[in-house]
């Protein structure tokens, strides 16, 4: 699983995953920057066909996300 997003979004996200990290065995990668070396590194070592990308934005209008 992807999650991107900046701030309270991914926070609140890494509270919840963290609390029930004993209850899944998910991968999880948070992404809080646009930085294009960062994101091709990341896209290496995923499949895409085992992978769901969550863009999360609390206000909605997070030009980045």
């Amino acid at each position: 699983m992807i999650i991107i997003g900046n701030g309270g979004s991914v926070t609140s996200f890494r509270a919840l995953n963290h609390a029930f990290k004993d209850e899944h065995n998910k991968n999880v990668e948070i992404i809080t920057t646009v930085d294009p070396d960062y994101l091709r590194q990341v896209e290496k070592t995923v499949r895409p066909e085992n992978t769901v990308v969550m863009p999360i934005s609390k206000s909605g209008s997070t030009t980045g996300v």
